[in-house]
């Protein structure tokens, strides 16, 4: 049924998705929610994402392929600039909904009187899977997984609540343990993004949700976070940031955080985010560094240059050893584990 008035738009890039388009497509279309559109923007693929495409004949698609290949913000641009919906929402080529996401996300926005909202996402880490119920998927070897959320559970507890652009920056520290809020796919009441001029940075390679995020934010409406997941995220071994050089992915995100600190230098939470942000940045680019730099001249060399990464690393290896030496102690009692020990000293 072709719907001429949207409640929400779907917007979704794709570039070279043949394997995972259709299950994408697929959970679009089952959405609860009885009137959206989908719009799929091909930039420009060379596989056959488009082949796949031309066999879901549903008259809510709409698509569109670019003449050559301008990246993924640029193909959310035009996505954007098509919508038609009150709401638009982004997804990516190799991601999967919940069939209920879209249905709920738009009731709890209306109720809440928010401009943006996000849910919790699920973190799904194999690239074939198939959502079966909520909080499980199978995975095409028939193996049930029950993949871990985004959020921390003292997070949980305090959801749903308005976070505001310097707590989302402080939540997309570089490092093993930030909240990753970035990874997060909100829902965006149109009429906001186009009043404030608001589009994706075309320039931004890296970290482009995070960059787009917090224009929105700092645009002035809060992010309402909701605790259910009802989005599946894919970590997808062959996306740019898992291709991509670190210590050149982790220079071009600090000179985007640079740029983003001098456009807000007069928002002074927002400018101190940052500022922390920055100097998490420069800890993740010598640490790239070091791992350049051992595996060119060796472990020597790099302890030699980048000393305080040394330290780092030897920290890490004294705490794993650790943990495995609780779990020990767990498994096999005390004695039998100072026994152990003593063995492996002696031998």
């Amino acid at each position: 049924m072709f719907v001429t008035d949207p409640t929400v738009s779907v917007v979704m890039p794709v570039f070279n998705s043949e394997d995972t388009i259709v299950r994408a497509v697929m959970s679009v279309l089952a959405q609860t929610a009885p009137d959206f559109e989908l719009i799929v923007v091909d930039d420009a693929s060379t596989d056959a994402s488009s082949a796949r495409l031309d066999r879901i004949n549903d008259e809510r698609i709409w698509y569109v392929r670019l003449p050559e290949n301008r990246g993924a913000c640029a193909a959310r641009n035009v996505g954007l600039e098509m919508a038609r919906g009150t709401w638009v929402a982004f997804m990516d080529a190799d991601d999967c909904l919940d069939p209920r996401r879209l249905e709920v996300l738009c009731a709890r926005a209306e109720q809440l009187k928010a401009d943006i909202i996000a849910d919790n996402i699920f973190l799904v880490h194999a690239f074939s899977y198939t959502p079966s119920r909520r909080g499980v998927v199978e995975t095409k070897d028939g193996r049930t997984l029950h993949p871990s959320t985004l959020h921390a559970a003292d997070m949980q507890d305090t959801l749903p609540r308005p976070i505001d652009a310097a707590e989302f920056v402080l939540g997309n520290l570089a490092g093993p343990n930030s909240l990753r809020l970035g990874l997060l796919k909100p829902m965006f009441r149109r009429s906001f993004l186009l009043d404030r001029g608001l589009r994706w940075d075309e320039q931004v390679q890296y970290g482009q949700d995070f960059v787009f995020f917090t224009h929105c934010l700092a645009a002035g409406s809060p992010l309402w976070m909701l605790s259910e997941s009802y989005y599946y995220y894919t970590a997808n071994p062959n996306g740019i940031t898992k291709t991509a050089p670190m210590e050149a992915s982790s220079r071009h995100r600090l000179n985007v955080n640079e740029r983003l600190a001098r456009q807000y230098r007069s928002r002074r939470h927002l400018r101190r985010a940052l500022q922390v942000r920055r100097r998490h940045l420069l800890d993740e680019l010598e640490r790239a560094r070091f791992r350049t730099t051992e595996a060119t001249h060796g472990l020597a060399a790099a302890t030699v240059r980048y000393p305080r990464q040394a330290g780092h690393l030897l920290r890490m290896y004294a705490a794993r050893r650790a943990s495995n030496m609780v779990q020990r102690m767990r498994e096999h009692g005390v004695r039998a584990t100072l026994n152990h020990v003593r063995r492996r000293i002696y031998q």
